[in-house]
């Protein structure tokens, strides 16, 4: 996520907080997080297709996280890598108890540029 901030279009409402930014190194992409702080999963539409990284875990203090249901492991002392998954234009879930980054390098804000 960039330094310059948007106003997503769907407000954050109940336990679902929504924030945008421009991507620093896209012009024109946008990056959307997605805070599920709720017991139950949320839908969210996504007028485009992008990227998706989910960071969950069983419990909320649970010392092991999952990246798009993998488990992270640091490798060789180091951050693991960490690759999104294909987000079909469309409504899409978001896991209870979840982080989720919405990746649309492609979106052409005129913010963004």
């Amino acid at each position: 996520m960039g330094s310059v901030v948007l106003n997503p279009r769907n407000q954050s409402v109940d336990d679902l907080y929504l924030y945008a930014h421009c991507q620093a190194a896209h012009p024109g992409g946008v990056t959307v997080l997605a805070i599920n702080a709720g017991t139950t999963a949320r839908e969210l539409d996504a007028r485009m297709r992008g990227e998706r990284y989910t960071l969950s875990a069983a419990r909320p203090d649970s010392p092991t996280v999952q990246l798009n249901g993998h488990t992270l492991e640091a490798a060789d002392g180091g951050l693991p890598p960490l690759t999104g998954t294909h987000l079909p234009a469309g409504r899409t879930s978001l896991p209870a108890a979840s982080i989720t980054f919405l990746v649309f390098p492609d979106a052409q804000n005129q913010s963004c540029r």
